[in-house]
């Protein structure tokens, strides 16, 4: 065997395979060139190797998010507010009813002056129901009848008494009104109500001579020829006696005596 080199690193190796045959092959065989020597100082330049690139793994299916359940939360059962206690109804006042004894109450005469506060003019029912709520029942009632001729035949009267007291009713055009109240102590001897409770002006009483009464009052005493009496007073109420000058008082009204009743 023979060994040829070759210019540009070609090795040339020939075989001389068996004389007999007289063949000879050439075998050509390329060596890889020198590795190049660096230069002392010189850093050679690497160049990055790629990374390869990772085949795409397929993202992971996103399991699908469970909300948990969420049990909701009972509202706070409110307390109740404390039932208010209602206040006791007040009890409603007792009816008066007769008594056979005087009720502590005064009957004040003078001008225009209201009977146990029920002022004149006042709706006859209505002052009706006040009375009796003070003094009871009455003892007496004409109910409505045709008034006297001196008032006229339209007006319509009542009279309605407690003992010696005696309320005075009118009914004209449809309205039923107070008209008068007074004192008449020839109807009830010793009857309702009692004279200490009936207070006249200047501290005078039924039953005191006439004369006493009305100088008491500083009023004079006047004498009426149509109907016989004396009279004392002034607009709004009269006191009245007997014609005689010391006559003792019988009567006082407010605001004035009726007649015919």
């Amino acid at each position: 065997m023979h060994t040829v080199l070759r210019s540009g690193a070609v090795v040339a190796l020939t075989f001389v395979v068996g004389v007999a045959c007289g063949t000879t092959i050439d075998i050509e065989v390329t060596e890889p060139p020198p590795t190049a020597t660096a230069e002392p100082g010189v850093t050679p330049t690497v160049e990055p190797t790629a990374e390869p690139t990772p085949s795409a793994t397929p993202a992971p299916t996103e399991e699908p998010t469970v909300t948990p359940t969420v049990e909701p939360t009972a509202e706070p059962t409110a307390t109740p507010a404390p039932t208010a206690t209602a206040e006791p109804t007040a009890t409603a006042e007792p009816t008066l009813t007769p008594s056979p004894t005087p009720i502590p109450i005064e009957f004040v005469i003078g001008p225009d002056a209201p009977l146990l506060g029920v002022p004149i003019g006042a709706e006859a029912e209505a002052a009706l129901a006040q009375l009796v709520s003070h003094i009871g029942e009455p003892d007496a009632d004409t109910d409505w009848y045709v008034g006297c001729p001196i008032d006229g035949d339209e007006l319509d009267e009542r009279l309605v008494q407690w003992g010696d007291l005696n309320v005075y009713f009118d009914r004209f055009d449809g309205t039923e009104k107070l008209r008068a109240w007074g004192y008449d102590i020839r109807i009830v001897d010793g009857g309702f109500p009692e004279v200490e409770l009936i207070q006249l002006p200047g501290g005078g009483r039924i039953g005191q001579p006439v004369d006493v009464v009305a100088a008491a009052a500083g009023l004079p005493v006047v004498y009426d020829e149509l109907f016989d009496l004396n009279r004392v007073g002034e607009p709004g109420y009269e006191i009245v006696a007997g014609p005689e000058p010391d006559a003792p008082v019988w009567g006082a009204f407010v605001p004035f005596v009726p007649v015919c009743e």
